[in-house]
């Protein structure tokens, strides 16, 4: 019988192409080792649906593993708010025009207005009072416009895979803390951006 675990799995998946035996196997451990690792289990290949191949020994990641939603940053231009817990409303749409010409049966559909979603991005509430006094200026008149991006980095936690741009921000809507006196949470704020363009780079 084989002994150990790292006999067993050299049998079973060798490196060099050849079967590995200690000369101690029984009639059903030779069988096993001569099998043919199944086909997308070696280490190095992965297959796709298409056929198409991809290696990803640094992470072991796979090209169609679908990302995380923890690995994110947020950058404002000018505003250094630490990190941020959440982001959402990352959203495109456009208004749908419907008409139809003088013989149509049926209506056609075109696209009207376009519009970007609004960015709510919430933050654990600290001594740092940047994103108020970015809303401050809203308030007393003055449209404070920014650039930022929301970068989705890889599992390894160092690059970003993707990057979200968006341009000619500004805070609608700010939500302060709420206090409890039996609450055991943290505080948080929240700020709510309008853009006009969000561009999308790195794939």
């Amino acid at each position: 019988m084989v002994t150990n675990f790292d006999q067993a799995f050299n049998n079973a998946f060798p490196n060099d192409g050849t079967q590995k035996t200690t000369g101690n196997e029984s009639a059903s451990d030779v069988a096993m080792s001569t099998l043919t690792p199944a086909p997308g289990t070696s280490q190095e290949t992965v297959p796709f649906a298409d056929g198409r191949t991809t290696t990803a020994a640094s992470t072991g990641r796979r090209a169609w593993d679908p990302y995380g939603d923890f690995n994110f940053v947020i950058e404002i231009d000018g505003i250094v708010a630490g990190s941020f817990q959440k982001c959402d409303g990352l959203s495109f749409e456009a208004d749908v025009i419907e008409y139809r010409d003088s013989m149509d049966p049926y209506p056609r559909y075109r696209p009207g207005l376009k519009r970007f979603g609004r960015i709510r991005l919430t933050r654990g509430y600290v001594d740092n009072g940047s994103l108020w006094d970015w809303c401050q200026s809203i308030m007393h008149g003055k449209v404070d416009r920014r650039n930022g991006a929301v970068h989705l980095y890889n599992d390894d936690g160092d690059t970003p895979a993707i990057t979200y741009r968006f341009l000619d921000a500004w805070p609608s809507n700010w939500s302060g803390f709420k206090l409890d006196g039996k609450g055991q949470g943290t505080l948080v704020e929240e700020i709510e951006l309008v853009t006009e363009c969000v561009m999308k780079t790195g794939y």
